[in-house]
């Protein structure tokens, strides 16, 4: 399992979770991405997908995923996004049109998004980014060059990310513009309380728990 944390000066965590949820967008910065598709949408917060991944090293072939992916909007500034691998009788073993593929197991993979504040100042500065993956890649690949990829893997995505997130602030204008954007991810939180409110009688959100608790370490 690989755990990643950065810090995004000057963003803000409904931006990226605008950004990460953009299939459209997405073909702009995952140099890893060769195909992507929904195959089902279950209700407004969980989905099934199909991602085919070029492989980051030579001689080992691609890889690709059919997951169910869910999202979540959890109120003061709190997003999570996370999948898993699931099976789907509409995929079979090979779905890539162009590229032969192995099909590969997400166990669990995900982003927590919070806002981050200076600690000097306590002043909110940005976003706090933290993401987790557990993956199997199956096929025949030796454990120490798993461990390699894995481990470059994760930070690069964090910075194609943080670069990502930039181009985004510009692209997004032109598509509102156009009148032909559709945002299908909920931007409202599911529950909410005010601050007195929650004093007096806390609840806990337990999508927003579990990824503490798989992030634990990271975040603080």
């Amino acid at each position: 399992m690989i755990k990643v944390f950065a810090v995004f000066r000057d963003t803000h965590p409904e931006e990226l979770y605008d950004m990460m949820n953009d299939a459209v967008f997405r073909e702009e910065w995952d140099g890893f991405r060769l195909e992507a598709f929904r195959i089902a949408r279950l209700d407004e917060r969980n989905d099934i997908g199909y991602y085919a991944a070029k492989s980051p090293v030579p001689f080992v072939a691609n890889r690709d995923f059919v997951n169910q992916r869910s999202w979540h909007a959890a109120g003061r500034g709190e997003y999570v996004i996370f999948n898993t691998s699931v099976p789907h009788p509409g995929i079979g073993g090979r779905a890539a049109k162009h590229e032969r593929c192995v099909r590969a197991f997400s166990k669990l993979t995900g982003y927590l998004l919070q806002p981050w504040c200076n600690p000097t100042t306590g002043v909110e500065e940005g976003t706090a980014f933290t993401y987790i993956t557990h993956v199997d890649p199956r096929g025949s690949i030796p454990k120490s060059l798993v461990n390699f990829v894995t481990t470059k893997f994760a930070p690069k995505t964090i910075k194609r990310v943080g670069k990502a997130v930039l181009q985004f602030r510009q692209w997004l204008p032109a598509q509102l513009a156009s009148g032909e954007y559709t945002r299908d991810w909920g931007l409202t939180p599911e529950w909410w309380l005010s601050d007195e409110e929650e004093a007096e009688k806390p609840l806990r959100n337990e999508t927003i728990d579990f990824a503490k608790e798989k992030m634990k370490g990271l975040t603080s």
